[in-house]
């Protein structure tokens, strides 16, 4: 009777472990941006995962910044920008800021890289909470770039 008591118990722990192990290959929510420059602005489109619209148009407002320079070469800079996402679907807008970083520790493979929140929401995305971080990769075939924000998104 105890021998079987004991393997119940290891059996419940077991379920226990395998329900709070991450799930392999889970992708965090992410937003993948196309920005263009038409007469100096920066807007573009976007296409995200749940639970944000699957895709819209983005446009980008500058708060402010500033950085050090040598000999005309960008050594460091940081600039906090505000980016509202209009949702194709009508469900809604969101905004996130951004606080875009080049320094000796931006993220490997990234243009420029930093932390990012949501501020803002109307509609399905009123109550859109979320934050993470971003990264800004150039090549874009006609000259513009891509950008890629991942973390946790939650409604409500």
């Amino acid at each position: 009777m105890r021998r079987v008591a004991i393997w119940a118990l290891l059996a419940v722990l077991g379920c226990f472990a395998l329900a709070a192990a991450p799930v392999a290959n889970a992708q965090a929510p992410t937003i993948v941006t196309n920005i263009s420059f038409p007469e100096g602005e920066f807007l573009g489109t976007f296409t995200a995962s749940a639970p944000l619209c699957p895709s819209g148009t983005f446009v980008d407002q500058v708060v402010g910044g500033g950085g050090a320079f040598d000999n005309a070469h960008v050594l460091v800079f940081a600039v906090t920008v505000r980016k509202l996402f209009t949702c194709a679907d009508g469900t809604g807008t969101f905004t996130i800021q951004f606080h875009t970083q080049l320094t000796p520790a931006t993220a490997a493979g990234c243009h420029e890289s930093g932390p990012f929140a949501v501020v803002d929401g109307t509609g399905a995305y009123a109550k859109l909470r979320g934050q993470g971080d971003f990264c800004l990769l150039p090549g874009l075939p006609d000259g513009g770039f891509r950008e890629t924000f991942t973390g946790a998104f939650r409604l409500g």
